[in-house]
């Protein structure tokens, strides 16, 4: 079915799609998630050799919106789609050799992949002792890649990691 997009949901996804780094403070159900989705299946769908981590507070949250990408996908013009060499609850493969696929956090989530989309779902949430050691550790793989993005979004949630690289992104101080 057609999506209309709201404006601040256009302006993100051009956002996303002009800066490699982007953090959105949202209130809860504005469609961030699956607003990031849908550029997340463009970006996968009509490029080669790109795979897409989706990192969420629980490993529930990220294959809903696994499902949510697999529904988009769906309702694609057949052609449009690319064939399919993986279909589960986590991960979805294209014969492009592009990927979207979740983990919960954790703090090596992620390491060892080569990871050129990694959006970081509801980040304000993720137990603090998780956050700061994960994203130090996944920041240096992700950031080695030049053509990669990092999209964190999330509602505000304390005084936390989310909220001071937010607050260096507002103040220009961050490459958010």
């Amino acid at each position: 079915q057609p999506v209309t997009l709201r404006d601040y949901q256009e302006d993100y996804i051009r956002h996303v799609a002009t800066h490699n780094y982007s953090i959105w403070l949202a209130a809860r159900q504005v469609g961030k998630s699956v607003t990031t989705a849908i550029f997340a299946l463009w970006k996968i769908i009509f490029s080669t050799d790109k795979q897409c981590l989706i990192l969420s507070k629980s490993g529930a949250a990220g294959r809903d919106l696994v499902s949510k990408v697999k529904d988009m996908f769906i309702n694609l013009p057949f052609h449009l789609k690319p064939g399919i060499r993986k279909w589960n609850q986590s991960e979805i493969a294209f014969d492009n050799n592009s990927s979207i696929a979740t983990e919960a956090f954790s703090p090596t989530a992620g390491l060892g992949k080569t990871i050129h989309f990694l959006i970081l779902d509801e980040f304000a949430w993720v137990p603090p002792n998780f956050a700061e050691m994960f994203y130090m550790n996944i920041l240096p793989t992700v950031t080695t890649i030049s053509d990669s993005n990092v999209c964190i979004m999330s509602t505000q949630n304390g005084f936390n990691l989310f909220y001071r690289l937010w607050s260096a992104a507002i103040s220009g101080k961050s490459m958010y």
